[in-house]
């Protein structure tokens, strides 16, 4: 095998709870779930030491040494001793949105690096020098994640959930957030606990009314619009609106397919086609991969 082609699924955060600092990082506690929108990664072996990059789709403006892609094939490389690689990424995550796409390509260049050259390593420790999303990303579906989002419990939930993911047209790094969050002091009761008995349970009505993220009041201070979004999104009948992880995405939780479409239909009228994804949560990263 000397080419292969996976897909790594973005994520959404549905709790996040800030549980103070540990030196220089801020613990969470937050329930995280893959959903049905891919970053495509193609990886082909090379016989030299070099590393190629390429981009479709969705394009990320950085220079290829700055991409966690090339970043992740070269610890690949320097790890276990192997040759180069050609990579494609064709992105449909979209970017700063906290949906976790920098992180996919980490995920997807590992995972396909390791089946290449059947290697067998542990991919976590490598994907979080990179990106602590990344350990994460290797695996997906529904997880709880604490300390800096590196101690991930998987959870057995198969509860779907009908999102529309709501992009903006500006981004905010986690780091400017947690900043911010800092500075105004905020503290609230912590709730990814209960979120996860009443998804056990199936019970999307308590859940809904139980899920929060605290980082959506430090967000909101440098992109106003936000709340816009949610407003409007309540407004197409979801039965909780949020924002994932430090943003600046948003998405509402409805409770079938056909309330879905319908609330896709009224946001249409207020909001750029483009800017909307219907999706459902998925159960992350598939085992089987398509060798060419």
């Amino acid at each position: 095998m000397n080419k292969i082609k996976l897909k790594i699924p973005a994520k959404i955060n549905l709790t996040l709870d800030v549980c103070g600092r540990e030196r220089s990082f801020h613990k969470i506690n937050s329930l995280a779930t893959s959903i049905e929108v891919y970053d495509t990664i193609t990886i082909k072996k090379r016989k030299d030491g070099v590393i190629t990059l390429r981009e479709k789709g969705i394009l990320t403006g950085v220079s290829i040494v700055d991409n966690n892609a090339f970043k992740a094939a070269k610890l690949f490389m320097q790890t276990f001793h192997t040759t180069g690689v050609d990579i494609v990424v064709e992105k449909s995550i979209p970017l700063s949105g906290g949906l976790g796409g920098s992180s996919a390509e980490v995920a997807g260049v590992l995972i396909g690096m390791n089946h290449l050259y059947k290697v067998g390593g542990a991919l976590k420790p490598l994907a979080e020098k990179i990106s602590t999303d990344a350990g994460y990303m290797l695996t997906g579906g529904y997880a709880v994640l604490r300390g800096r989002g590196e101690q991930v419990e998987k959870l057995d939930i198969s509860t779907p959930l009908y999102v529309i993911v709501v992009t903006e047209n500006q981004g905010i790094s986690a780091k400017e957030a947690y900043k911010i969050y800092d500075e105004l002091d905020l503290h609230d009761f912590e709730c990814t606990d209960d979120a996860v008995d009443f998804l056990k349970q199936g019970n999307i009505t308590e859940f809904c009314k139980t899920v929060k993220n605290d980082l959506y009041n430090a967000t909101v201070t440098k992109i106003p619009t936000i709340k816009d979004t949610l407003a409007k999104l309540v407004e197409a009948d979801a039965l909780v609106a949020l924002m994932s992880g430090s943003g600046s995405s948003c998405y509402g939780i409805y409770p079938n397919k056909n309330k879905m479409l319908e609330a896709y239909n009224y946001l249409c009228a207020y909001l750029p086609p483009e800017r909307l994804i219907m999706t459902k949560t998925c159960k992350g990263v598939k085992n089987k991969y398509k060798k060419i």
